[in-house]
């Protein structure tokens, strides 16, 4: 009912050395919510500690610009076009960086830079010690202007 489960086996390498990680990823989406959550559980199958930088990349069509966060549990963001509004949410802190995806069209009279959206990297530092699990859990939720909570 509205869950779908990703599954990925897969090796790592990381500054020559090799690793086997088991990622599984979970999408709940529900009929007649503005929202959908994400889950994801990270094994480390190897005998070596994992230290990596992992998240998930998310791409939306909001007019808005580079943004950094550390150690955030929630993260808002508001499209400059529009009533709409982006809460991003987690249980554990987690790192945030927005950049705006822009193309470059040519014009009759030069090249202009186009804005197309943002692209949204919620991310955690991660450091996984052998046969250990890493879990984390995010919360997207839109919403316009007049239900912004």
């Amino acid at each position: 009912k509205g869950l779908g489960v990703l599954t990925l086996k897969g090796g790592l390498r990381l500054n020559s050395s090799e690793g086997f990680l088991i990622m599984e990823k979970k999408i709940a989406v529900r009929m007649g919510q503005s929202r959908f959550d994400v889950s994801w559980r990270i094994t480390n199958e190897s005998g070596k500690e994992v230290k990596a930088i992992w998240g998930s990349e998310w791409s939306f069509t909001f007019f808005d610009r580079e943004r950094k966060e550390m150690g955030v549990r929630q993260v808002e963001v508001q499209d400059g076009w529009s009533p709409v509004f982006l809460r991003i949410t987690g249980r554990d802190a987690f790192e945030y960086w927005q950049f705006p995806i822009e193309t470059v069209a040519r014009t009759e009279e030069d090249f202009r830079l186009m804005h197309q959206g943002i692209s949204v990297f919620p991310h955690w530092r991660l450091s996984l010690g052998p046969k250990k699990t890493f879990e984390r859990s995010l919360t997207f939720h839109f919403s316009n202007g007049k239900d912004k909570n």
